[in-house]
């Protein structure tokens, strides 16, 4: 952390209208200030969007939901399956890593498309329980990309961390490689159907929720 960023005191009357937007908006405190810095300093047209209409994507209107309610929708499709969300940040460039999978960075844009890209921040390093054979790509509470059959590492023994072993990409009720790009052949019924539900609600976390990892059934 530079010094800029220990040195940074809003004003309460600044954390006063971030709260109140937040609520009013139903976004996560720290997701209204992600996307003002796009915005702003980014010149981002999407961050952008996303302050102004923060339920409006691509495929129709997104469900504001909470963690209990996404949980709900999802065990209504009569199946004990394990999805666990993963809240993504804003790309980092200085979280590079050769191994044991590439990526030149951590986090992703707000309304990042590319599969590799989001396979490559979401898959890693997380401090979380194995179960999970379907893990989702949140960015500001947006779902990104659904990713089945997912297999986990043993937890390392200095980070107390794991990382996604493999996995392929639910698009458009077909699997796909994430890294690469092939198409493996269509999905199941089930997963065409939790990618259905997925993608038509905006998950939302309490402000006072700062852990990256939501089970989400």
């Amino acid at each position: 952390m530079s010094s800029f960023q220990r040195r940074i005191n809003p004003s309460p009357a600044l954390w006063a209208l971030l709260e109140q937007f937040s609520v009013d908006q139903a976004v996560h405190p720290d997701d209204v200030l992600d996307a003002l810095i796009a915005s702003a300093l980014a010149d981002s047209e999407t961050a952008r969007h996303f302050l102004v209409s923060p339920d409006a994507a691509p495929e129709g209107p997104l469900e504001p939901t909470n963690q209990t309610e996404i949980q709900a929708k999802i065990s209504s499709l009569g199946a004990s399956i394990d999805v666990v969300g993963i809240r993504l940040g804003a790309t980092n460039p200085d979280d590079e890593q050769t191994g044991p999978w590439n990526r030149t960075n951590s986090g992703c844009d707000i309304g990042e498309t590319d599969t590799a890209t989001l396979w490559a921040s979401a898959r890693g390093w997380w401090a979380i329980a194995p179960r999970a054979s379907f893990l989702v790509a949140y960015r500001v509470g947006q779902p990104l990309r659904l990713f089945g059959g997912v297999v986990w590492s043993a937890k390392d023994l200095a980070s107390g961390r794991r990382y996604a072993v493999e996995g392929y990409a639910i698009v458009d009720g077909q699997r796909w490689n994430p890294e690469d790009g092939a198409l493996l052949g269509a999905a199941s019924e089930l997963e065409q159907r939790l990618e259905r539900i997925v993608f038509a609600h905006r998950l939302v976390m309490p402000a006072s929720a700062s852990n990256p990892v939501a089970y989400i059934s």
